[in-house]
């Protein structure tokens, strides 16, 4: 097993902006699009993109996945817990239509990993093929999971060029719903991603 596997896991769920699942805020079914510009991003609420003017320099305030994203197929019971984010992050929207994002990627990280998404090796093994990514997985027989524990630190940088078509925020061909109330905006990634935006 390679460690490009274990780090593109790991970044494409924390980089990107994902939690594996773990979710924030409030009861399941309500509308997201009233907390957009509250305090706290309600991950498990229902998302109605509204579109809006994308156009501006903004900070990631916060973020969480609401699916498994291209991950889903592999093993969709796998977990990236963020136990601690210490990560920053800028995308500057220009009305030229270019945009730039920069994630500045600095978590300790639990993956949890189902034994049956890594047989026939053993978790004791894990850390040990991670490339450095894992210092330390236990394996816990009676729920079948391997955990491991590690810091992920990464800088991830992209540009590119946008449109709006409808409610969703084009980067170079991907469709990001999204919308924007004020100075905040929600936005969602082609990884199953909600990401806070704000200015």
């Amino acid at each position: 097993m390679s460690r490009t596997w274990w780090v593109w896991v790991a970044l494409a769920l924390v980089a990107c902006g994902g939690d594996g699942g773990t979710d924030k805020g409030s009861a399941s079914g309500d509308d997201d699009d009233d907390d957009i510009a509250a305090g706290e991003l309600v991950c498990e609420d229902t998302f109605s993109p509204c579109g809006g003017d994308p156009v501006g320099t903004w900070q990631v305030v916060d973020y969480c996945a609401v699916s498994g994203g291209d991950y889903a197929s592999t093993c969709p019971d796998l977990q990236v817990i963020i136990v601690e984010d210490r990560g920053s992050g800028t995308v500057t929207v220009n009305a030229d239509g270019t945009y730039e994002r920069t994630y500045n990627v600095d978590a300790d990280i639990e993956m949890v990993i189902p034994l049956s998404c890594i047989a026939p090796v053993p978790c004791s093994l894990i850390a040990l093929g991670s490339g450095g990514l894992f210092t330390s997985c236990t394996e816990d027989t009676s729920a079948q999971t391997c955990s491991c524990e590690g810091t992920v630190v990464d800088t991830n940088t992209e540009a590119g060029n946008w449109v709006v078509d409808g409610t969703d925020f084009v980067a170079d061909g991907v469709r990001n719903p999204f919308c924007v109330k004020g100075s905040t905006a929600l936005v969602e990634d082609d990884y199953g991603t909600r990401v806070r935006w704000k200015k």
